[in-house]
């Protein structure tokens, strides 16, 4: 049993100890500490990123899409990890509406989402083009392997699909500024569609969420739609082994650093623009994301004038 692994299961039983008490969910708790796992194994933490590859992109420095203790796929309190948000999520949900609306099996369900939501990640976003075929669209796969996995496992058909749609719901798609969440669905499986995608982009309104953002561009800047300027403008690029290097790198580079300042300002935009798809939550609860979690207006104030900063020292 790794040190990750049982840290994952000491975070739950602080956040939820019913889903370990109760022998109906906690294998679906060790299912997602092991899928924690195997992110992290693939494509690193905060504090140690790693170089990925998938079948659409190559050499990606993973220093936000990552897991351990705080990373984007992580159940650890100091990070805001997907798995982490789901329960607290389901918690404010219920506390809102004065009585249990996510149940503890819904709940562990999620948890498993949460883990799986970027298992396989490089191959395309499977809302665009990119992400079409049988060995691309990230989301696509992430949800096929946690199916999969929780039918391994021996946990119930019904929510094995549920974790299915609820990873495919943090599918987002650029175009229509939204996630994949599908109102035709029951009402259980499109609460767990929003849960799982409000968790996704809790970080817009987490105290981290900066400091995401500023992960989250690095790791934007290796990718295709921006030309793939980290590998194009540093040589060895892949020899780089720690976020702060490639940002050293980055602030002496001009076309590296006009690029990365103008993502910053992208991201501020996000930030303030986005709007939670959270219909379901609002009608069994009464409040919205952005109510049961607020944090986004400083959010955005501190990535404004970050940028603004940045901007200045041209």
């Amino acid at each position: 049993m790794t040190d990750l692994y049982t840290a994952t299961l000491d975070a739950v039983a602080e956040l939820d100890p019913p889903l370990l008490d109760d022998p109906a969910t906690r294998p679906m708790i060790e299912l997602g500490a092991q899928l924690i796992g195997e992110v992290t194994e693939r494509y690193g933490s905060p504090a140690a990123p790693r170089w990925a590859s998938g079948t659409v992109e190559t050499d990606v420095w993973m220093s936000y899409h990552n897991g351990g203790l705080d990373g984007h796929t992580s159940a650890g309190p100091l990070g805001n990890g997907v798995p982490r948000n789901v329960l607290l999520i389901s918690a404010a949900i219920n506390a809102a509406a004065g009585h249990e609306v996510v149940d503890p099996t819904l709940r562990a369900a999620l948890f498993v989402a949460g883990a799986a939501h970027d298992h396989t990640q490089l191959c395309g976003r499977a809302l665009l083009h990119e992400g079409r075929g049988a060995h691309r669209g990230d989301e696509t796969l992430s949800a096929t392997t946690a199916r999969n996995r929780c039918m391994e496992a021996g946990i119930a058909p019904d929510l094995a699909v549920l974790v299915f749609l609820s990873v495919m719901a943090t599918a987002f798609d650029p175009e229509t500024k939204s996630q994949n969440i599908d109102p035709e669905r029951t009402p259980r499986a499109v609460l767990a569609q929003e849960i799982t995608a409000a968790a996704d982009l809790l970080s817009l309104t987490a105290r981290r969420g900066p400091l995401g953002s500023i992960e989250m561009v690095c790791e934007s800047l290796c990718l295709r739609q921006r030309g793939r300027l980290v590998q194009q403008q540093l040589a060895a690029a892949t020899a780089i082994n720690s976020t702060a290097w490639l940002l050293d790198c980055i602030d002496g580079d001009h076309i590296l650093r006009h690029a990365f300042t103008e993502a910053i300002a992208g991201q501020a935009a996000f930030y303030a623009g986005h709007r939670f798809s959270d219909y379901r939550i609002r009608e069994v609860c009464g409040a919205g994301i952005d109510e049961l979690f607020p944090g986004r207006e400083r959010n955005v104030e501190t990535l404004t004038l970050f940028g603004q900063l940045l901007a200045d020292q041209r």
